[in-house]
């Protein structure tokens, strides 16, 4: 008989099978009536637990499964062949699978039509694995593939090579080599041979589907069994959430029909208020009988849903770690039965270590991990990598990074040597000779000269594990594992322990099926090793068990079964997160699988399933708690790139309570709250004095004033421990503005000396005369350049020769002169401007006086009416524009500042503003797509459009014009003698200007009066666009930027 309880989640189905479980094996104690209770693998411990809790809830005179058994089908599958035989071939692991292929793709290369070259392709190789894999779960042969007649000449191609490798695939491993679909078949042979569910009973529960062979199985159950009992999460009612579970229950239905077996269907949901008892919560309970489709809504806000919205994922899971510990120290929610649900875990593993651990929460991450950041795995595929590919820089680092080849020196050390020096290429590590690094280059030389002896892979093999036997690859590893032991990472331990075979064990599947591959020279034979041993060590995930009972629980949402859950946090509810968009990418497409389904060939989920199926899991997932729900997601992930809230689950909660708001924890938030203890930085005087030598007169420049407005800690980070970033030998962005402001202000000598009409070949002429000179200059002078850094350095003279000759265009186009350019007002003799000499707001020990210094890139002037008009033109690589908020902010005073000093050289009132603007040298020069044309176009001028501030004065439009329509700072002359600008707010009067230097001198008195009293508090100004925080090099260390 066929029992089929079917409802909605905490409708008492798990509980319902565990009762008549434990009910059934109270009675039943004979070998010969054994009860078997089967579930997804990741859920059989929990189920064990919950059968053995329930037997002491009811006091059960007999305790425990003694004869009885919690299983998924792959461990009865071993448990049956090992009971009654059929598993003398050596088992196949996944990387031996992978070299397996390798292999007979190789011998098969001149027979196939379709997969040609594939052995070259390690990704597609484990692309074939799958479909293969699921060719066999799903009972397709390839004589069965080799006699379809599709129709379709390139499906044909496809199926007729898929059945050739298919048939070899399965000729290596006959009588050799076994895996788990051959196990699984031989499983089906023997049951039912010797009829082992005869007169048994079988529970089976939390599945949403079943592969072919898996329905077998159940076939065979049905035949044999007294009784099987089945549930699926639906309620029948065609809601489109449940299509993949109601689809199995059709076939369940159908599987009884077959085999003549008496179909029982048990709808626990028939009544609405069967979930009742599980949520504590009337919200939930609304929430969860009103998925997936909404029927009513809530009027009244409810506290126990909560949405949140973040800046970024590091903020995202440190509002979860203090709502945890809020619930568990305030509400005393056991760990475990709080959860924590994600649909890409690896996105935020790191962060939740880090966190979680900085609160004290324990926490099992129910996920298996790949061995990608393995430092034993990154080791040896940097060390491929480096023979291979020439000793790129990359490669070198990451493999001394590693840790696991100790030369006895600082690892950081010798990374910064090697970046500033630009160590790449064999030829220049070859002439290097610091200690550390001539060492490291002579082990890894050695090993090169090793592997060019090499003729075929086997032999590359063996180099290669005396090269980790001399280093102590092994007892490194053990040495880690150890120390990991009692740390807060037990689950490192146990991957420690596990990856020195696991590397191994891959090594030998190469050399078992691939020994024999031939290699040509030390570059070839790492190539080689390097492609086969990615594919390999890719086939590995690792899991494991929770150390503690009471933790909280962090998993995947196709994983959320998880029972007593009474808290239960979403993280990363984002569009094309959740649900999450699948691409159609297989080996077979979606079409082509619907047409094998016309010859009765049904395989897995094609992407229309997929994605129906991601439905049902938010159905799980947002059911799951009891008590509490809270959802939440970032607005911009940890690269910075924006994200949005998904569409869907946001639809769903707001839908259902109308009232609901959204929690919004923002920069802007963080900012203000600068009394936070961990953000609050203050020095001691005699510290802060000793920092910035002060002396009583407080020498400063705009910037600096600038870089304290955009955030304190930052600037006492650069100018008071003055840390800054590494030096790079290599070609930076940065660098290329600075090339480009170099050859502008040597070029400018020639400005006066040009004719009017001068062209752009003229303008590049100049540009190559000046760049050698600029370039000796230049930080990175000297160091041999990349193809690529090359041509970005030659595309920027092109860049250099377009700006110039607009710059000169500007000039000519109107009245004002270029009086200097370079132009520094500071106490030196050579100065013709004086340095800006201010009042504090307050005299103190420290502060009598402020001195303001600068260089100034250009200043001009224009003559009109006995008045001298004063224009300030700052260069820029990058767009940029100025704001009167951004200036009261303290962000931007740069221009205004610079005027003034300019208008304070000459007699009081004999010069005025004319404007204060930047000039930006075209297109955004660090962007790979831009390109500057010889061309001259109306639409190339406006690239080189100055904004800023202007006077709002007749004269000095004309006088920037020369009363023409232009594009030299967007505003044109009217008809009627008025003034029209694209942006209006750059027009300024007399008054806004004074104005203006009153706001940039106000914020240069008190910012030198928080310096000195020693306030560095980490608050970075909401008014910078882009957040200060964005590209600032003192994310690492800051306690704001955490998620760096």
């Amino acid at each position: 008989m066929l029992n089929i309880i079917v409802g909605r989640t905490g409708s008492g189905k798990s509980g319902k099978c565990i009762t008549e479980f434990n009910a059934y094996i109270q009675t039943h104690r004979s070998l010969n009536s054994s009860a078997y209770f089967f579930v997804p693998e990741q859920y059989t411990m929990l189920t064990e637990r919950r059968l053995l809790d329930f037997q002491k809830k009811e006091n059960f005179k007999i305790q425990g499964l003694i004869g009885h058994e919690v299983l998924n089908f792959k461990r009865f599958s071993y448990r049956i062949l090992s009971m009654y035989g059929g598993a003398a071939e050596l088992p196949l692991s996944e990387c031996g699978k992978i070299m397996m292929l390798t292999s007979l793709l190789e011998s098969l290369s001149g027979q196939l039509r379709y997969f040609t070259m594939l052995s070259e392709r390690p990704a597609e190789i484990a692309r074939l694995l799958s479909l293969l894999e699921e060719f066999g779960k799903y009972g397709v042969t390839w004589k069965l593939l080799g006699t379809l007649e599709t129709g379709d000449p390139y499906l044909n191609r496809k199926i007729g090579d898929l059945s050739l490798i298919f048939q070899e695939y399965e000729r290596m491993k006959s009588g050799r080599y076994t895996d788990e679909n051959d196990i699984f078949e031989k499983m089906l042979t023997q049951i039912q041979q010797v009829e082992f569910f005869r007169n048994r009973r079988v529970w089976i529960d939390s599945f949403t589907g079943f592969t072919n062979r898996e329905l077998e199985l159940i076939s065979i159950m049905l035949r044999q069994c007294s009784q099987v009992t089945i549930t699926l999460c639906t309620d029948l009612e065609g809601e489109p959430a449940f299509e993949c579970t109601d689809r199995t229950f059709r076939l369940l239905q159908e599987l009884a029909k077959q085999n003549h077996v008496p179909c029982n269907v048990t709808n626990l949901s028939a009544d609405p208020q069967s979930n009742r008892y599980k949520y504590q919560n009337a919200s939930i309970f609304f929430l969860e009988q009103n998925l997936p489709k909404v029927r009513v809504t809530q009027q009244q806000a409810t506290a126990e849903i909560v949405l949140a919205e973040c800046s970024g994922p590091y903020e995202e899971v440190m509002r979860c770690a203090e709502r945890i510990r809020a619930l568990h120290d305030n509400q005393e929610i056991g760990y475990r039965h709080i959860a924590v649900a994600l649909r890409n875990v690896e996105v935020y593993d790191v962060m939740i270590k880090a966190l979680f651990k900085k609160y004290g929460i324990p926490f099992y991450i129910d996920d298996k991990k790949t061995l990608d950041n393995n430092p034993l795995i990154k080791t040896i595929l940097s060390i491929l990598s480096i023979i291979s590919e020439d000793w790129q820089v990359k490669d070198v680092l990451e493999c001394i990074k590693s840790g696991i080849l100790n030369f006895g020196g600082d690892a950081d050390q010798i990374e910064n040597y090697i970046l500033l020096k630009g160590l790449r290429g064999r030829r220049q590590w070859k002439r290097e000779s610091e200690e550390n690094c001539a060492l490291f280059f002579n082990e890894i030389d050695a090993l090169t000269a090793s592997l060019s002896n090499c003729k075929n892979v086997k032999e590359v093999c063996i180099a290669l594990c005396l090269f980790f036997n001399k280093w102590e690859f092994r007892q490194t590893m053990e040495n880690i594992a150890l120390n990991f032991q009692d740390s807060y990472y037990p689950e490192l331990s146990d991957e420690y322990s596990r990856i020195w075979n696991i590397a191994m064990e891959v090594i030998e599947q190469i050399v078992l099926f691939l020994g024999t591959r031939p290699v040509h020279g030390a570059a070839d034979a790492a190539g080689k090793i390097l492609k086969l041993l990615s594919a390999g060590f890719s086939q590995y995930k690792i899991g494991f068990l929770p150390s503690v009972l009471d933790s909280v629980q962090i998993m995947n949402i196709e994983r959320s079964r998880s029972a007593e859950i009474k808290a239960l946090f979403l993280l990363g509810a984002n569009e094309g997160v959740l649900p999450a968009y699948f691409v159609d990418d297989g080996l077979l497409r979606d079409n082509e699988r619907e047409l094998l389904k016309k010859f009765n060939i049904t395989l897995a989920d094609d992407s229309e399933m997929k994605a129906s199926k991601e439905n049902y899991y938010i159905y799980i997932t947002l059911s799951l708690p009891s008590d509490i729900l809270e959802i939440s997601w970032p607005l911009e992930d940890i690269s910075g790139n924006e994200m949005k809230p998904s569409p869907v689950i946001l639809r769903k909660i707001k839908t259902l309570f109308p009232q609901i708001s959204i929690e919004r924890h923002l920069p802007e938030e963080r900012h203000t709250a600068v009394c936070n203890s961990d953000l609050d930085i203050k020095i001691t005087p005699n510290t802060n004095n000793r920092l910035l030598d002060l002396r009583g007169i407080f020498h400063t420049t705009v910037s600096k004033i600038e870089s304290y407005y955009k955030c304190p800690f930052s600037f006492l980070m650069s100018y008071g421990l003055r840390l800054k970033p590494r030096e790079e030998a290599a070609l930076q962005m940065y660098d290329l503005g600075t090339v480009m402001h170099g050859i502008i202000d040597e070029a400018s000598e020639f400005l006066f000396h040009l004719p009017e009409n001068i062209d752009l070949a003229q303008c590049g002429e100049i540009v190559d005369s000046v760049y050698d000179k600029v370039a000796s200059q230049m930080r990175f002078a000297g160091t041999e350049f990349t193809k690529r850094e090359a041509h970005a350095l030659n595309r920027i003279k092109k860049y250099a020769a377009a700006a110039f000759y607009n710059l000169k265009k500007q000039i000519d186009a109107g009245k004002f002169t270029p009086c200097g350019f370079e132009v520094p007002f500071d106490f030196t003799e050579h100065s013709l401007l004086k340095p800006i000499v201010l009042q504090p707001e307050r005299k103190m020990p420290f502060l009598e006086k402020i001195s303001v210094t600068g260089r100034i890139d250009r200043y001009d002037v224009m003559e009109e009416d006995g008045k001298k008009f004063v224009r300030i033109i700052d260069y820029k690589s990058s767009p940029v524009s100025l704001s009167e908020q951004e200036l009261q902010a303290g962000i931007k005073m740069q221009l205004i500042t610079y005027l003034n000093a300019v208008i304070d050289s000459y007699p009081e009132g004999s010069a005025v503003p004319g404007g204060a603007l930047y000039f930006k040298f075209g297109d955004d020069i660090t962007t790979a797509k831009s390109h500057i044309s010889c061309a001259v176009n109306p639409e190339r001028e406006k690239q080189f459009m100055m904004n800023g501030f202007v006077l709002d004065d007749r004269r000095v439009l004309e006088g920037m014009t020369g009363g023409r329509e232009t594009g030299i700072i967007g505003g044109r002359l009217l008809s009627g003698g008025g003034i029209s600008f694209s942006n209006s707010k750059m027009l300024k009067s007399d008054e806004e200007f004074r104005n203006m230097k009153q706001y940039a001198y106000e914020n240069i008195r008190k910012a030198a009066t928080q310096i000195t009293e020693g306030n560095y508090p980490i608050a970075p100004s909401p008014c910078a666009d882009p957040t200060p925080c964005k590209y600032c090099s003192m994310r690492p260390i800051c306690a704001n930027c955490m998620d760096s």
